[in-house]
């Protein structure tokens, strides 16, 4: 699937959006999620102190979670 970014004037909003969805198409918001400091440092610090052993595959978490964990 293809996306498009373009930006519509302030007075043509309400117009576009209908024009959106009478064409049966979606709008998708861009949303910037601001992660705290604190939770970047948390990640960090999990990763640094958990050993290469204690990783999953991909395949097993698929596993896991078609078997309801």
């Amino acid at each position: 699937m293809k996306q498009v970014t373009i930006n519509i004037p302030e007075n043509m909003y309400g117009f576009f959006m209908e024009l959106i969805q009478k064409l049966g198409l979606e709008k998708v918001e861009n949303e910037i999620v601001d992660i705290p400091d604190w939770q970047k440092r948390e990640v960090i610090h999990r990763m640094e102190s958990t050993s290469s052993e204690e990783y999953l595959t991909w395949e097993e978490i698929e596993n896991q979670l078609e078997n309801g964990l």
